[in-house]
């Protein structure tokens, strides 16, 4: 279990600083940077911690992974009639002058709401950030 909690958490700690350079930092990253060095340090001192401590942690991260998965089953369902008023894309990075792929993607599906409710607002938000002309 030591070792399992090692490796998840160097690779929570690797994959937060490839995504630095990746794509424009935000909070998320940070979280992800955080959990990586508090799942290191949870295995380094995995002995010394109490047995009840270890059962509070576990379902805790049982009680999360429920929440995700709840969120993203439903952060999937389409529920879109073409009837609405308005379209809110929300933004999501842009590297100097290029659009990012998740972008690129919500940009495309307003596209497409835009050809079944023509007469729908399209609003576009997002701010700039450091990484973008």
């Amino acid at each position: 279990m030591k070792k399992a909690l090692l490796i998840t958490g160097i690779i929570l700690l690797l994959n937060a600083i490839f995504l630095v350079f990746a794509v424009n930092f935000h909070i998320g990253i940070a979280l992800q940077f955080s959990m990586g060095i508090m799942v290191i340090l949870y295995a380094v001192f995995f002995k010394k911690i109490k047995k009840r401590v270890h059962i509070t942690a576990a379902a805790l991260c049982a009680l999360l992974a429920l929440f995700m998965g709840s969120l993203a089953i439903y952060g999937n369902i389409n529920t879109a009639n073409y009837t609405e008023d308005a379209l809110i894309v929300l933004g999501a990075g842009i590297r100097g002058e290029t659009v990012s792929p998740k972008l690129e993607k919500r940009l495309e599906k307003a596209v497409f709401y835009h050809s079944k409710n023509p007469r729908a607002v399209i609003v576009l938000c997002g701010g700039q950030g450091p990484q973008e002309d």
